[in-house]
């Protein structure tokens, strides 16, 4: 939704146990359905980036991924993931 304030996903991280696990946080819409491949690639390597140090988060999208965002997206962003996890 337009103008809903996302959670630092970092931030909180840096709050939450070690043995706390957490999952996110790419928008459904704004990534997965409304943005382009390039979009996608960049903003999941952003977040991997960003969270590299937490052996406790998960990536994922915020939360459920409207039916109508393109596979091509959904695939971009599971190739990101992977070619990220290689080069650790």
């Amino acid at each position: 939704m337009a103008g809903t304030p996302h959670l630092d996903i970092v931030a909180a991280l840096g709050q939450a146990p070690e043995d706390v696990v957490l999952c996110g946080n790419l928008d459904p819409s704004e990534v997965f359905v409304n943005g382009t491949v390039a979009e996608v690639r960049l903003k999941t390597r952003t977040l991997l980036e960003a969270t590299a140090q937490y052996k406790n988060f998960v990536i994922s999208s915020g939360c459920d991924v409207p039916a109508q965002a393109p596979m091509q997206n959904l695939w971009t962003f599971f190739y990101s993931v992977g070619e990220f996890e290689k080069n650790l």
